[in-house]
């Protein structure tokens, strides 16, 4: 073993399926498509999916996946915040990520358009109804919570604080609320 590969082991720490290296402190799978800040902050899979946001007290979790390997990635993710004691605050689902709210808010808003559609057809049963109203009731609730989060986002960008303050209030009725 050479002196290099020795101070590089020294770097990393493991965790089950996971190894943390120090220099830039962001847990990694072994194939490195799947990284996870030490202080649970923000995830990301392959390096550009990000499935995890912290802002304030509140972590967000994206549990939308769009390939069987993002699905591993999630559990894992889900995993390694367990192991590490960082709970998450909001789970929502964002198809296009957390790294692009605007479309992901209009395809889960084009969603909601689509289950009111069926709710009107004739020829459903209010079983099925009402499951689909439960269903746009939860779609309304990721939306908020992905609106106050880019209103957060927003604030930083153009040094704003008035919308953060709103965001962060929705964040914490949401939170309280159980949902």
């Amino acid at each position: 073993m050479t002196k290099k590969t020795k101070l590089r082991e020294a770097k990393l720490i493991e965790t089950p399926g996971f190894r943390l290296r120090q220099s830039d402190h962001v847990y990694y799978n072994s194939t490195k498509t799947n990284a996870i800040s030490q202080a649970g902050n923000y995830a990301y899979s392959f390096g550009w999916y990000k499935y995890m946001a912290t802002k304030g007290d509140f972590r967000i979790f994206n549990t939308y996946s769009y390939s069987p390997t993002t699905v591993g990635h999630l559990y894992k993710a889900r995993r390694l915040l367990s192991e590490l004691g960082h709970g998450v605050t909001h789970f929502v689902r964002a198809p296009h990520g957390l790294q692009n709210l605007p479309r992901s808010m209009e395809i889960l808003k084009a969603e909601i358009t689509v289950l009111q559609d069926q709710i009107k057809s004739p020829r459903t049963r209010a079983s099925t109804n009402a499951r689909r109203a439960d269903e746009i009731l939860r779609i309304k609730r990721d939306i908020q919570i992905l609106e106050a989060l880019e209103a957060v986002h927003l604030d930083r960008v153009e040094g704003n604080l008035g919308r953060s303050k709103r965001a962060f209030k929705t964040l914490h009725a949401l939170a309280n609320s159980g949902s």
